[in-house]
């Protein structure tokens, strides 16, 4: 007891003298800047990143804490000019950041001609433009923006010369007192293209929350449409030539010599990345290209578009394919039947076929939309003749379970800008209804159920409706009209001309409640249109929604933005080109691409924040969680990590999670209570971990054999075969680099409104997709409390690859025991230790050797040790631990007297390399441990193995050196002997 009382004083000494270290001022903290900046700042954020900046050190940095210092440290990287100051950055994942940063400078400053790199915006060629329209004096300061390359400064009486970015109209039209401010659009991006010289038709992007402006890459593009997550657009070449940009402008893919266009498939389409783009191969096959990088996937096998892969395909939530051949390859073939093929992305279902027409002259069904959260198909009723579509055509149910059709008693033109489902109820239908182009016989606004073909005019006579657009809580209807006259007719261009003083109205469906937000002046020929929602705001009044919308006039177009409430109407783009438009439908799309969240600024920085608490590991905000959720946060980061251990055999290194809201919608009994929806994007990065031999199967099996002989030519050839095996293996799993698992999550919350701030207090979600029908990540609410569903992480290939059943891992080892006996075995081996006798224990399945004049104890009584020792001489005993796994008998020791442990060399046991920890007082070696006493797993048996004094003088006991080897030798000859006769 003395013994062990000395040992726990040196430990106790030992771990007091770290504290001391550890609780020593860090050098950082004797920085006289640092110094300087803690007494003049404490903790005041603003303060410090000023010092941090003003001094250009980062270390000043480390005194915002954990949770925001990764913003200072950008701050002074920016600041510094000098990519050199990447080095001082003491956050290792900042520092790619900043090497990125002046990388990304140093492109800038010398562009490639053929580079898709981001570039910076020229100055233009002048194009006289007149100017816009005065809007009303606001009280508060323009705000201003940065772009790449700012356009030179207009003095006054030049004209603008091309498509701006506008903050203050000051800037470009001097002495107009316009104040074209606005706010910033939480999660909205605009990208616009402008074919006049100097931006030569290149796509522009707009971070409207961050009001930053990125030209994308070098070449003349059309639009073709935001991704799910926001994060990538899609534009068009020349034909077949596509290419898609994330927000910095990097080109992630180029695709070339495509039949038709492709489109971007559902966010639930496939797991393990951000996007998932379906593009449509020449031989009639369909591919999903996963975004930002990863390996395509077919999903519909080749002819299945055609020969010449031209059919139309509309790709479902939840994984529908529907497919049918377009009028294009009937008219070709010359065939008069259409059908309609419905199956799975995923493949898990047979493709069913339907008859849709016997006389494509009489009938064809052009495919408009899948009718979210139903199994319906919109579609129009036409024929052959491709004049017939510019007209607005009759509107159709087709059911994709019985392929039944059913007329909706409804018509519209097929464009995009003639319709918007609803964003929450399932099957409802905004549309400008009518047969006509437009004007001849004006169109109405209607709702149309789909599921039921329930049609319900919104407007009446004598105006004419186009582009309608829901509010992202479903409960707005914006849209563009302008009245006409009852014997409105004549040419296109006539009708055209009729357009002038087209306004955008919004619309309460529930009320009928109608009201004009813009007003583009009585006699002007002006006209708006595209009216597109910015996040509404949840926390005050709609009306402080606002809408963005085009206006045409005097030969070309306008981006503006208005508040529902009136108080302002601001100029966001000016100088863009005037769209060919064809009785009111103008293509927007190509020119225009819009892309925001649905829900409003407030929940966006709560679901910000608890992005940046799953990431970090820190809730810094706890009054806006409920317990339960903080434990759910806690509990996720938990479940990553496991997962990544368990079904990875990797350790995981971060966590970055990123929200796109959908909607947000007011509980029908508590209105304190919010129901919202929302899409995470949760990226995780690990590395696998370095296996030993006792963790790859093939080795273990090596490791069993090795067991198993004592014959030094065999043992060589399987250590010899074990290294080889162990070292080609390590060389594929690339261990020095970390990859990444993207999570799509779909949420559905429940926020309250506590007066002053929203509280999350539920978050269900699951990350189910057509590849993962169970999910791999699912939680769920029962009576207040989450529950998660936890899959067989033991069930991936990663972990049975590791965790090979014994039964096979002792048939590959008896195979290579009996195989490498014979080939290197053929000449006795001598015996290594002459003279010495052999015991075999009678249950455990494992032999040992021992000298003549030591004996071996073992009792029924207890039949998980075994002890060695010899009959005479030194009071030693070499203790054998021993149990089978799933045997709960503690065989480890608790405790060693008193002394300093020593590591002396190592010794083999059962094919393996252990320690030898000598522990020494004194000078006198009163314990050998061997793997210093800690547990060792050889194949279905766990050992431990240590040489102690037992005399009853401690103080006098120092095993003699000859007895050390005895017992290494003892060690070193034990063999596994189950499954083997005995020896």
């Amino acid at each position: 007891m003395d013994g062990v009382r000395s040992l726990g004083t040196v430990l106790l000494i030992l771990v007091l003298a770290l504290l001391l270290v550890a609780c020593g001022p860090e050098a950082w903290e004797q920085d006289p800047e640092v110094r300087a900046a803690r007494a003049a700042c404490g903790k005041e954020y603003d303060c410090i990143e000023r010092h941090a900046v003003e001094t250009l050190n980062p270390d000043v940095c480390r005194l915002a804490g954990i949770a925001i210092d990764d913003m200072c440290l950008q701050a002074v990287y920016e600041a510094a000019d000098d990519p050199a100051i990447c080095e001082r950055i003491y956050l290792r994942g900042v520092r790619p950041n900043c090497q990125a940063y002046y990388a990304d400078r140093a492109a800038r400053a010398a562009p490639s001609p053929s580079s898709h790199a981001p570039s910076p915006v020229p100055s233009l060629v002048a194009t006289p433009v007149p100017s816009p329209e005065k809007v009303e004096e606001q009280p508060h300061m323009a705000e201003s923006i940065t772009l790449a390359q700012p356009s030179p400064p207009v003095t006054a009486g030049t004209p603008y010369t091309g498509t701006e970015f506008v903050i203050s109209c000051h800037q470009v039209y001097p002495g107009l007192n316009c104040g074209s401010d606005f706010e910033p659009m939480a999660g909205a991006r605009l990208a616009f293209v402008d074919p006049r010289p100097g931006l030569d038709g290149r796509p522009n992007a707009i971070d409207l929350e961050n009001k930053e402006l990125q030209v994308l890459g070098e070449e003349a593009s059309s639009l073709a449409g935001w991704s799910p997550s926001g994060e990538h657009l899609l534009t068009r070449q020349v034909e077949g030539h596509f290419t898609v940009y994330s927000f910095d402008g990097t080109a992630v893919k180029e695709l070339t010599g495509l039949p038709a266009e492709p489109f971007w498939a559902p966010p639930d389409a496939f797991f393990g990345a951000v996007d998932w783009l379906a593009v449509p191969a020449a031989d009639g096959a369909l591919q999903a290209v996963p975004l930002p990088a990863g390996e395509a996937r077919t999903v519909l096998p080749a002819g299945s578009l055609g020969a010449n892969g031209r059919g139309r395909v509309l790709w479902a939530a939840g994984g529908r394919l529907a497919w049918t051949p377009s009028l294009d390859q009937l008219a070709e073939a010359g065939e008069g039947e259409q059908v309609l093929h419905i199956g799975r992305a995923d493949g898990n279902a047979e493709t069913v076929t339907w008859r849709l027409s016997d006389d494509v002259q009489e009938a064809y069904f052009q495919l408009v939309d899948w009718a979210p959260g139903t199994s319906l198909l919109l579609a129009g009723r036409g024929m052959l003749a491709n004049s017939a579509w510019s007209w607005g055509v009759p509107l159709v149910a087709i059911d994709a379970g019985t392929g039944e059709v059913r007329d909706l008693g409804a018509s519209m033109l097929l464009t995009p800008e003639s319709h918007a489902w609803h964003p929450s109820l399932p099957g409802l239908l905004a549309l400008a209804e009518g047969g006509s182009r437009y004007l001849s016989d004006p169109n109405r606004l209607a709702l149309l159920d789909v599921t039921t073909g329930d049609l319900r005019a919104l407007t009446g006579e004598g105006l004419s409706v186009f582009e309608p657009a829901w509010s992202p809580d479903g409960r707005l209807l914006a849209y563009a009209a302008v009245a006409v006259p009852a014997d409105a007719e004549g040419s296109g261009e006539v009708l055209e001309g009729l357009l002038a003083g087209r306004a955008i109205h919004v619309v309460d469906p529930e009320s009928g409640e109608i009201r004009a937000v813009t007003d583009p002046g009585a006699g002007a020929a002006r006209m708006d249109g595209w009216p597109r929602w910015s996040p509404a705001p949840h926390w005050g009044e709609a009306d402080d929604a606002r809408l963005l919308y085009t206006r045409q006039h005097d030969g070309y177009t306008d981006v503006r933005v208005v508040r529902l409430d009136g108080r302002s109407d601001r100029l966001l783009l000016t100088g863009l080109p005037d769209p060919t438009c064809f009785y009111g439908g103008c293509g927007w799309d190509q020119m225009l691409a819009y892309d925001a969240d649905g829900v409003d600024d407030v929940m966006h920085e709560l679901l910000d924040d608890y992005s940046q608490a799953l990431s970090s590991g820190q809730v810094v905000r706890e009054e806006l969680y409920t317990h339960m959720l903080r434990a759910l946060v806690e509990e996720r980061r938990g479940y990553y990590r496991q997962f990544h251990e368990v079904a990875l055999h990797s350790s995981l290194l971060g966590i970055e999670s990123r929200y796109r809201l959908e909607s947000i919608v007011p509980d029908a009994v508590d209105g304190s209570l919010y129901h919202v929806r929302a899409v995470e994007w949760l990226t995780t990065t690990a590395r696998y971990r370095e296996p030993g031999p006792e963790d790859y199967a093939p080795t273990r099996a090596a490791l069993w054999a090795l067991a198993r002989t004592d014959h030094p030519g065999v043992q060589q050839a399987l250590q010899y075969l074990k290294d080889r095996q162990m070292r080609e293996y390590l060389a594929r799993l690339n261990l020095g680099r970390s990859y990444q698992i993207v999570w799509i999550l779909r949420h559905h919350l429940l926020a309250r409104d506590a007066g002053d701030r929203f509280v999350l207090v539920q978050d269900a979600y699951d990350d189910k997709a057509n590849d993962n029908e169970d999910g791999a990540d699912v939680v769920e609410w029962v009576d207040g409390r989450f529950q998660r569903h936890r899959p067989d992480l033991t069930a991936w290939p990663d972990y049975e690859m590791y965790h090979e059943p014994l039964a096979k891992i002792e048939a590959e080892g008896r195979r290579l025991l009996l195989s490498y006996t014979r080939r290197y075995g053929d000449t006795p081996a001598p015996d290594s230790l002459p003279g010495w006798l052999t015991y075999a224990h009678p249950t455990r399945g494992f032999s040992l050797r021992y000298p003549p004049g030591w004996q071996v104890d073992s009792s029924p009584a207890e039949p998980n040790f075994v002890r060695v020792r010899p009959t005479a001489g030194p009071d030693v005993e070499l203790t054998v631990g021993v149990r089978r796994p799933d045997e709960g008998v503690p065989i480890q020791r608790t405790g060693v007297g008193a002394g300093d442990v020593e590591t002396r060399g190592s010794t083999r046991f059962l094919g393996r390399e252990v320690a030898r920890e000598v522990l020494v007082h004194e000078g006198k070696v009163k314990t050998v441990l061997y793997n210093n006493a800690v547990e060792i797993d050889a194949d279905g048996l766990i050992f431990t193995l240590g040489l102690d004094s037992v005399g009853p003088d401690y103080d006098a006991v120092d095993i003699p050196t000859d007895v050390q080897t005895i017992a290494d030798k003892i060690v070193g000859s034990f063999l596994l002997t189950f499954g083997l006769p005995d020896p």
